[in-house]
């Protein structure tokens, strides 16, 4: 850890320097423009009716206040999986999972070290993917084993307040993406 900031603007800091093949992911300070274009996000507060602009209001630092593009989590995701970022040895780590009961609706979910994994209709080897929420949007990502077919969504306006909703919603955007990632593919 060399303790730079993590809020420097893009693209002079992408997830902690190089690599500079993601075109904009960093967590710029509050109140900054993000890199290019991006959606706003808005959530409804409990006992509210009205939307709140939360775009940059929240400094989460590495887990929460980073932005990226789907495109640049994709990017990421196919990297990694496919053997690009880290040694084998490492990778593998990585994929070593436990349990992890509390950390999907579907109660299936195995989380290793900065991974979780799922099983997919249609992907025989399931697919791993990690999400994300900050206030106003959730993240989610798929990718195949081998990485060579990743989907990755930005869902905007949640809605913390109403939990059956925030489910829903979440949910969606899990069956969107296996369907993107296994479709009729039958990857193993």
């Amino acid at each position: 850890m060399d303790h730079t900031p993590l809020g420097l603007p893009c693209p002079s800091r992408r997830l902690g320097g190089p690599p500079r093949w993601l075109s904009c992911s960093g967590g710029p300070p509050p109140g900054a423009p993000a890199c290019g274009r991006r959606a706003a996000q808005f959530i409804t507060f409990p006992g509210r009716d009205d939307l709140t602009d939360t775009t940059l209001a929240v400094g989460g630092g590495a887990d929460g206040g980073i932005i990226s593009t789907t495109r640049d989590m994709n990017t990421f995701l196919r990297a990694l999986m496919g053997g690009r970022l880290l040694p084998p040895e490492q990778l593998e780590q990585m994929r070593t999972t436990v349990p992890a009961p509390g950390y999907a609706t579907d109660g299936r979910t195995r989380y290793g070290l900065g991974l979780a994994w799922r099983p997919a209709e249609g992907c025989g080897g399931g697919v791993w993917y990690h999400g994300g929420t900050s206030f106003g949007t959730a993240s989610e990502t798929a990718v195949t084993p081998d990485g060579r077919v990743s989907a990755a969504a930005g869902v905007f306006t949640t809605r913390f307040g109403d939990e059956k909703r925030f489910l829903e919603q979440a949910e969606a955007a899990v069956r969107l993406l296996d369907q993107a990632v296994c479709g009729d593919r039958k990857r193993g």
